[in-house]
């Protein structure tokens, strides 16, 4: 079945690039290529951010209470920042994604 659908895209693709104005062709499929990947990447950092664990700090669990309270606070935040500095990546990506469809689509108008 995969080799269907793959011979069935390429195929798409030949007929995508026959005729004039093959060079914008180019250029759109490779741009709506790159928008596609740079999306597949957001969504991957995206994922990752939101399967930060929570771990405290250290190898021993306080005794008192109000210092098991700070030891998990600690961990929160520091599983927060790992998981905005994903996000943060991911929305770069995003835009990236966005910016590149919204140029292969102007690219498609002229092609």
């Amino acid at each position: 079945m995969r080799g269907i659908v793959g011979k069935f895209v390429l195929r798409q693709i030949a007929l995508r690039m026959k005729g004039a104005g093959s060079t914008m062709k180019i250029i759109e499929l490779s741009l709506t290529i790159l928008a596609a990947i740079s999306g597949f990447v957001a969504a991957y950092f995206w994922m990752r951010s939101a399967l930060v664990p929570i771990t405290p700090p250290g190898d021993f669990e306080p005794v008192e209470q109000a210092d098991k309270a700070e030891w998990w606070t600690v961990g929160i935040m520091d599983a927060f920042q790992k998981s905005a500095a994903l996000n943060k990546k991911a929305a770069a990506f995003t835009a990236i994604s966005v910016t590149l469809a919204a140029i292969a689509g102007i690219v498609q108008v002229f092609a």
